[in-house]
């Protein structure tokens, strides 16, 4: 209840429900399952079920790399002042659909990374100007840094 404060009604019923779905997947030998989140605190299910199939862990190597290039975007796009919240929340339900939707478009982690990246800088050019921010964002993405 304290971990992902939730009342004690939802706690009792979220690891019941996280061991379900992790029995069911493994019985169906599921490689990917779509979780409703009507109900589910901060996604707790649809975090745990991602973890079970989202498919090959990168190595350390690429985690590094990974790593590295998240905080240049961040660092980029602390330059123009960004809602880091808000750049926070959109990279974390993009990868989650892109996780969900694996089998569908079967794109690897180099798309998912390029996609994180993407949801990080979305909003950038809003310094340049707001009624053409995508493109003032599009332009510094690709003249910046990390091109």
């Amino acid at each position: 209840m304290k971990a992902f404060r939730v009342r004690r009604d939802r706690a009792e019923v979220m690891g019941i429900a996280a061991i379900v779905l992790a029995t069911l997947g493994q019985y169906l030998n599921l490689r990917s399952m779509v979780v409703p989140g009507v109900g589910v605190r901060e996604g707790i299910l649809i975090d745990l079920i991602a973890a079970q199939y989202s498919g090959v862990s990168p190595s350390a190597d690429e985690k590094r790399v990974e790593d590295r290039l998240r905080a240049g975007a961040e660092w980029f796009a602390r330059r123009f002042n960004y809602d880091a919240g808000h750049a926070e929340q959109v990279r974390r339900l993009a990868v989650s659909l892109f996780d969900q939707l694996r089998p569908l478009h079967e794109m690897g982690p180099d798309e998912r990374l390029l996609l994180e990246l993407g949801a990080i800088l979305h909003d950038v050019g809003h310094t340049i100007g707001r009624k053409s921010h995508h493109r003032h964002g599009e332009y510094g993405g690709r003249a910046g840094p990390l091109s």
